[in-house]
């Protein structure tokens, strides 16, 4: 397609047929990018990408692999992929942190992999489970290769096959497995501030929309708040007795 032949209404079905395969922040930016290369190529006083509407994102609806999907999607995976998006799974890192990340950066005695730097610009330590440490070990080293996962290069472009392949439902992407991982540490009771830290986001703001998924953590905190009025009111808190406290009370009420 020519660039004259990009008009509002191809714009628009561009954008109708992409979010089939993507959720719609990401046809957002690309719809975004698009206007950029246009605005670039003397386009900017009658842009069509300009009178396209960009999709309402949903941020609050998070897609989260269970483990039988994670188990369903890895299986049809082939290697080096599935070390690598199972590697992207336990360690919440980004594609293009993976892509980049290199064998001299990993300190095998702390366990960690340390990126000079992160999408937020800042240096980022990666705490490395043992089960990353199980996969990274398994990869083959070549010689003068400084790249851990040098030929990952085009991983996003087969994903959606492997999805397919899962028969996973719903819109699953790559970063899927980002979401997965904090997810995951927000179900088993991890506190915002520590996930927000090991999946190095910029601030608190970006991991509350997985706040809602610790129903479970969220009432065990709450029966905390209640086990200390008990306490409280059996006098253990205070350093008195039961038994002393229950005669006082017994008394109070005669």
């Amino acid at each position: 397609m020519c660039l004259n032949e990009i008009t509002v209404d191809a714009v628009e079905k561009f954008k109708v047929d992409l979010v089939q395969q993507c959720s719609k922040a990401t046809v957002n930016r690309h719809l975004a990018l698009l206007r950029h290369i246009l605005n670039k190529k003397g386009f900017k006083a009658n842009n069509p990408v300009s009178n396209a509407r960009l999709f309402r994102e949903e941020n609050t609806r998070i897609r989260w692999l269970n483990v039988e999907e994670e188990q369903a999607l890895l299986a049809v995976t082939p290697e080096p992929y599935r070390t690598f998006c199972r590697v992207a799974l336990y360690t919440g890192c980004r594609r293009s942190e993976l892509l980049s990340a290199r064998w001299d950066q990993i300190d095998w005695n702390r366990n960690v992999l340390v990126l000079p730097t992160s999408k937020n610009g800042k240096p980022k330590v990666v705490e490395l489970s043992s089960v990353v440490v199980a996969c990274l070990k398994h990869i083959p080293r070549r010689i003068g290769e400084d790249l851990i996962f040098h030929d990952c290069g085009n991983v996003s472009h087969r994903f959606p096959e492997w999805v397919k392949d899962a028969e996973l439902t719903g819109i699953v992407s790559f970063h899927t497995l980002r979401h997965t991982f904090a997810s995951r540490l927000v179900m088993a009771g991890v506190d915002l501030l520590t996930v927000q830290s090991l999946g190095g986001w910029r601030d608190l703001a970006m991991v509350q929309r997985y706040a809602p998924l610790a129903p479970a953590h969220r009432r065990e905190a709450i029966e905390a708040l209640a086990r200390g009025e008990t306490l409280q009111r059996s006098g253990t808190h205070t350093g008195t007795k039961p038994q002393e406290a229950s005669q006082t009370d017994s008394a109070g009420s005669l």
